[in-house]
């Protein structure tokens, strides 16, 4: 799943995802559910969406690559409703409630495949764990080649759906505790820890 994630300083974020006009957004370190979150729009365009989906009273904020033509909800977004989320890392807990960080090798920025629905609500697209993110959990959110994020957002539906099932490359740190509360959200939550044992010294 991705519950979690992270949007540090990017030099000219607008001239990498190819949006013109885009102000750059501050720097956020702990991004959760129920926020505010930049997205790329069809036709190189952007704006702010809400961080879940609620249909039926209850917040989803994933939806699973392999059932998005299956349900009709889903289903309905492919057509016009497909967007990019940037972000620069993500983080999943083991199952001893101990935090990771999944980013590029160069920390640069990535970007996940989502819907967004027409009240402004965004919800990121997930998939079957690959072999870094699968030793703490076994879903993860599709994070696209960069030359597969404009197909994603406008290109043919088979074509798109094809994209969500490869990504780049990622490396895995073990990072502080402080990051399972969304009103921590500062730099020091992206730094790596130096071995397990350094989580015994943080809440």
């Amino acid at each position: 799943m991705c519950g979690r994630f992270a949007l540090a300083p990017y030099e000219d974020l607008s001239l990498r995802l190819g949006v013109e006009d885009m102000p750059q957004p501050r720097p956020r370190y702990n991004i959760a559910p129920g926020q505010e979150v930049i997205c790329v729009l069809p036709g190189g365009t952007h704006a702010m969406m809400f961080w879940g989906v609620r249909p039926y009273g209850r917040s989803l904020v994933n939806a699973r690559a392999e059932t998005l033509r299956e349900k009709a909800m889903f289903s309905r977004l492919l057509d016009s409703g497909r967007c990019l989320v940037p972000a620069t890392g993500f983080y999943e807990w083991d199952g001893q409630k101990r935090p990771y960080l999944f980013s590029l090798e160069d920390g640069s920025v990535f970007c996940m495949a989502a819907l967004f629905t027409e009240r402004r609500e965004v919800m990121v697209i997930t998939r079957a764990a690959d072999e870094a993110v699968g030793k703490v959990h076994h879903r993860m959110p599709c994070i696209l080649d960069q030359d597969s994020e404009r197909l994603w957002t406008e290109g043919g539906l088979d074509e798109a759906m094809e994209a969500l099932h490869d990504g780049p490359r990622l490396r895995m740190s073990a990072v502080s505790k402080a990051v399972n509360d969304p009103r921590n959200d500062g730099p020091e939550l992206l730094e790596p820890l130096n071995t397990l044992d350094d989580w015994q010294g943080h809440p």
